[in-house]
């Protein structure tokens, strides 16, 4: 009888667990679509993803419009964004629905992983929601654009929960295999997203290498070795066999100096912690970093965990840095690339209220509540910004694409309007003259 309460009891507690990602992963959604409902603005790459998603999806492979292979970008997305447009078609509005569904991912994983970090911590539910709140504020807010760093981000959440549990068992090397494993094949994923990931190999080699102190130094070096090599492996894979090895080749510098790709970062980094007036957003950058340096000086396995995933933040930031001044990457150190460092952040300081005490949780917690603060703020600007005027998007929810059609101009096809992608300077178009037009 006791055994049947105590059951009935954990799956209580399970259930009540599961209702702050269920909630933040409905509040995320909606945000984002409320922000999409105007129609949706395509940078140059999220021309390419679209492009390529309906290649695929047409059987034309992983191809631009016109039929030259897409080199730059691995092809994750692009597949993703295919499976959905086979469930709803190709339009505008499949584009939106692939970016909410997205939204609502990453805040129940992101949620979810606060929840697996601070498991059996009194006093902590207050921290939870108030961190959940702000996942669900900024991915509503950021995954409006047609961008592979939407599919990386709930990929990235799913990588901290499934190495958290490497961390909790502690097994022997045969027993944790399996579960790093599939640590390193979701590596390889977030590899298949963004080709930038590469950055954080060596970070995860190394907290690998950690997490395994208490085997014996053969072991540590093996799995720290299996964790570069093997998602690496898998990449350099698919790169070699999609032909994509030319791409972002090395050259003698980037397109800035490393003092400008530095000071680009940290501007950026504070501004996406809070407003630039009065310096708020560096205040809050400089509370944050303060207020985790405890993960520094690990008091128990919870906190090691913590430690690592600062370790491993750093360390792929630092990768990332290098790639910007070493490859031919011509964009600017800023954005859409270090969008996981506030979500980081945001959850390391929840952690750290959880393992504080007194005055110091008290401190940490009202600094966790302004950030978060700032980001609704943010959020529910953009929102009443677009009650009050139109937006500026390329792409509405009825416009439709299709491989036969470039170059062409707008033709209504019943409910949709089938448009032809910009003629970008580096894409060489093969239009097929005589193609069948398609409805959708």
């Amino acid at each position: 009888m006791s055994n049947l309460i105590d059951s009935n009891s954990e799956r209580n507690s399970l259930l009540q667990e599961m209702l702050l990602p269920i909630f933040c992963a409905l509040l995320a959604a909606f945000l984002s679509w409320l922000i999409l409902s105007q129609g949706i603005k395509l940078t140059p790459d999220g021309w390419g993803y679209w492009e390529g998603s309906v290649s695929i999806l047409s059987g034309h492979g992983y191809k631009y419009f016109g039929g030259q292979a897409i080199l730059s970008f691995p092809p994750l997305f692009s597949l993703y964004l295919s499976v959905i447009q086979g469930i709803t078609g190709v339009s505008g509005y499949s584009l939106m629905y692939s970016l909410s569904l997205l939204s609502a991912i990453t805040a129940f994983c992101w949620s979810f992983l606060l929840i697996c970090l601070t498991r059996g911590i009194k006093e902590i539910q207050f921290s939870r929601w108030v961190g959940s709140l702000y996942l669900s504020a900024f991915v509503g807010y950021y995954f409006t654009f047609l961008l592979s760093e939407t599919l990386f981000l709930p990929i990235l959440g799913l990588f901290f929960i499934q190495l958290r549990r490497v961390q909790i068992n502690e097994k022997s090397i045969n027993q944790c295999l399996p579960e790093l494993v599939a640590v390193w094949f979701i590596m390889a994923l977030m590899m298949l997203t963004r080709n930038s990931c590469i950055a954080f190999l060596p970070g995860l080699a190394f907290v690998v290498y950690l997490q395994h102190k208490k085997s014996c130094y053969s072991h540590q070096l093996f799995l720290s070795l299996m964790s570069f090599f093997i998602p690496l492996s898998i990449w350099f894979f698919f790169r070699y066999f999609m032909g994509a090895t030319g791409s972002h080749e090395f050259s003698q510098g980037g397109k800035y100096s490393p003092l400008e790709y530095l000071i680009q970062f940290i501007s950026d980094l504070c501004y996406r912690l809070g407003p630039t007036r009065f310096h708020i957003g560096t205040i809050l950058l400089i509370s944050v970093i303060s207020a985790i340096s405890v993960l520094w000086r690990p008091q128990n396995t919870a906190m090691h965990f913590l430690y690592l995933i600062a370790l491993f933040a750093f360390s792929g930031t630092f990768g990332l840095f290098c790639m910007f001044n070493i490859m031919q990457i011509f964009d600017t150190l800023t954005d859409r690339f270090i969008w996981y460092l506030p979500m980081i952040f945001v959850t390391l300081l929840v952690a750290c209220i959880a393992y504080s005490e007194g005055l110091r949780r008290t401190m940490l917690i009202l600094l966790l509540c302004v950030i978060t603060m700032c980001q609704i703020l943010r959020t529910s600007n953009r929102v009443c910004n677009l009650m009050q005027t139109q937006l500026n998007a390329n792409v509405s929810g009825d416009y439709t694409i299709s491989p036969d059609y470039i170059s062409r101009p707008p033709v209504h096809l019943g409910d949709r309007t089938l448009i032809s992608p910009p003629d970008f300077a580096w894409i060489k178009r093969n239009p097929c003259k005589n193609g069948a037009l398609k409805t959708f």
